[in-house]
């Protein structure tokens, strides 16, 4: 089999990431990149793994950032990127380097992505569009006017072969089209991968495979840290729309997002309080979390969404 290095980025992974890095089998080497956490992450991956090339940041650099330096660490000729709360089933890795290898001047493969409970999540997507992201905006959702868009690149029907964009929670990519097409650190948190894939179509197809399925807990970094996750988002649809599709479709993507907030925010407290009358707790709970999230950006994180 082609040499397959695998490279993880993880914060406060602890026995997530060890469950992963317990689960690969047949890699060239394992690369994980720390970016400091504090429960002692990357003292339990040296304890258990002394074989595994571990990097320690002195500060958590990013997603995109620590995961570039995975890549150039990395020594294979394919590299796997792994979110650190994915498990890689006996047989997965060598049956999506096949896939790669078959498919004519490929230079990126997905698996098939299922959650613990055996549920199917998006894999392989379209790429964002102006329209498809006017659907986010609550006072236009209404009129859903843009769900199909939103749907042609959220949930499109995708089978087996080449696709626009695939999830970069599990993503096999030739080393050398990803060390000329890094990621993007621009991109604080989420939408790094579509704009990564956006980038590599330019240098060849991204299959996907359907029949590889690995196993992806997923939201466990947006649940632990929501306002910066809401944030790391609203800035990175607006930086790929900057990117691919220019600074007029960015603009008005901005203007309509910062408009948006106030309503989100009273959405989201009504929604909060009907559930507290209910009896609801816990729900009314994650309704409180989501609103403090909307303040936070609504109070810091406008300068950032109009930078991007």
């Amino acid at each position: 089999m082609t040499p397959v290095s695998a490279c993880v980025v993880t914060w406060n992974g602890g026995e997530r990431l060890l469950r992963l890095l317990a689960s690969l089998d047949g890699c060239h080497e394992v690369v994980v990149v720390d970016n400091a956490s504090s429960d002692g992450t990357a003292d339990r991956v040296a304890a258990a793994h002394p074989g595994i090339r571990l990097v320690r940041n002195a500060e958590n650099a990013g997603y995109a950032r620590a995961m570039n330096q995975a890549v150039r660490a990395a020594t294979g000729d394919l590299v796997l990127l792994l979110n650190d709360d994915v498990l890689v089933p006996a047989g997965a890795l060598p049956a999506l380097v096949r896939a790669l290898e078959a498919a004519p001047g490929a230079v990126a493969a997905g698996p098939r992505l299922v959650g613990e409970d055996g549920r199917e999540q998006t894999s392989a997507s379209g790429v964002p569009t102006l329209r498809g992201l006017l659907h986010r905006v609550s006072l236009l959702r209404w009129t859903g006017a843009f769900r199909a868009a939103h749907h042609a690149w959220r949930r499109p029907p995708v089978a087996e072969g080449p696709v626009p964009a695939l999830c970069g929670a599990a993503l096999l990519i030739r080393r050398e089209a990803l060390l000329r097409r890094p990621l993007d650190e621009g991109f604080p948190f989420g939408l790094e991968d579509a704009d990564l894939c956006a980038r590599l179509a330019a240098d060849g197809p991204l299959v996907f495979a359907p029949g590889v399925a690995l196993v992806h807990t997923g939201g466990v970094a947006t649940a632990a840290n929501l306002a910066f996750a809401y944030r790391g988002f609203e800035v990175g649809y607006a930086r790929f729309l900057r990117r691919h599709q220019g600074r007029g479709p960015a603009a008005l993507y901005k203007l309509l997002v910062t408009l948006d907030q106030p309503a989100r925010a009273l959405g989201t407290a009504l929604e909060g309080l009907g559930r507290l009358l209910v009896g609801r707790r816990d729900r009314a709970r994650e309704s409180a979390r989501r609103l403090g999230a909307i303040l936070r950006f609504m109070a810091t994180g406008l300068p950032a969404l109009w930078w991007a």
